[in-house]
């Protein structure tokens, strides 16, 4: 029972951080997201890991995103492992294809940063 019972705890308190750590990516993507449309790209490139700025420039980066990131809806995707995570801006809650963007961030020590890398998903 003692055994259980702490599986349970392990569990529950891991399923807890999780939960956590996508409301932080989330509020993260939102401030990203607004910050491109209100065409604030030196805010927005701030949020960016120092190594996408040394190979970037601002102007650069200004081209990159000239266009607004889609807005997280409902049930969308946020997978981390480590200190990576791939954010899939739209609904995931009827066992879809994924058909679009997902985006990269890597934690660091001033919270989660983009790191500019996406991948292409097709259905």
């Amino acid at each position: 029972l003692c055994v259980v019972t702490a599986l349970t705890c392990c569990f529950l308190g891991y399923q807890r951080w999780q939960q956590q750590r996508r409301a932080e990516i989330a509020a993260r993507y939102h401030s990203f997201h607004e910050l491109l449309a209100a065409k604030d790209y030196r805010s927005a490139y701030a949020m960016m890991t120092p190594e996408y700025q040394q190979r970037h420039s601002l102007t650069v980066f200004s081209e990159q995103f000239d266009t607004p990131l889609p807005s997280l809806q409902p049930a969308c995707g946020i997978w981390s492992r480590g200190d990576q995570a791939e954010v899939y801006p739209y609904s995931t809650r009827f066992l879809e294809l994924l058909n679009g963007e997902t985006y990269t961030l890597q934690r660091g020590a001033d919270g989660w940063l983009f790191t500019g890398d996406t991948k292409l998903y097709l259905d």
